[in-house]
């Protein structure tokens, strides 16, 4: 009974919880990259409908575009890198986090049977 609860919970941590997780990270991803669309980004035409307005208006209306654009690559470089280190480094600590419990139980059994020597 024991050993069966420790194996489902070990095939749920190490399968379920980790396909779970990657989907999730998938799902971010996808939102990211279809929020952010980098490839309209650079792609797509700037709006050069010149109008007949100052020649002033143009020039900001272009600039105000392009920096536009330039913030939202800034912004999805940044998203998307932040999702891969915050990936990696949660993937790990969910990987080793068995081993974690395991042996702070140990440390913790082995501190409280000194310390009932002592006393």
């Amino acid at each position: 009974m024991f050993f069966t609860l420790i194996w489902d919970y070990l095939v749920w941590h190490y399968r379920t919880a980790l396909i779970a997780y990657i989907r999730t990270l998938k799902n971010i991803w996808w939102f990211l990259h279809l929020f952010f669309t980098p490839g309209d980004l650079l792609l797509l035409p700037l709006h050069t409908h010149w109008s007949q307005t100052s020649f002033i208006t143009n020039i900001l209306r272009v600039t105000i575009e392009i920096s536009t654009r330039v913030f939202a690559l800034i912004f999805y470089s940044l998203g998307l890198g932040l999702l891969i280190l915050l990936g990696v480094g949660f993937y790990s600590v969910w990987v080793l986090l068995p081993i974690f419990i395991i042996a702070s139980g140990v440390v913790g059994a082995l501190l409280v049977s000194n310390s009932l020597i002592l006393i």
